[in-house]
């Protein structure tokens, strides 16, 4: 069977948000952890804590939610080929429709 959208994009989609949250926490307790510890002896951790927060903070701000994937995958399938598909589906459902109505006089 050929999907039209692999069943495996929920399921990353799901977890968009839920990452999302922990990239959050994960950069505020690491940047209060680089305050805290920012002293003479430990000033080259506290700026690799500082530095990892950062960049989990430009993660989390880039990573897209839930419903924008959703769009975005929606998006990607709507095409004027599947447009057209759609269009010349309705019209044949429709004319068997009134042939079958006209059958039935």
């Amino acid at each position: 069977m050929t999907y039209i959208i692999n069943p495996w994009m929920f399921y990353l989609i799901s977890l968009s948000d839920t990452l999302k949250w922990t990239l959050g926490i994960f950069a505020i307790i690491a940047i209060i952890v680089s305050f805290l510890m920012y002293d003479d002896t430990k000033v080259k951790l506290a700026k690799r804590f500082f530095i990892v927060s950062c960049i989990s903070l430009v993660i989390c701000l880039f990573l897209p939610s839930k419903d924008t994937c959703y769009k975005m995958l929606i998006a990607s399938q709507v095409t004027t080929e599947n447009i057209e598909n759609a269009k010349e589906t309705v019209k044949d459902v429709a004319d068997y429709i009134i042939e079958a109505t006209k059958n039935i006089d």
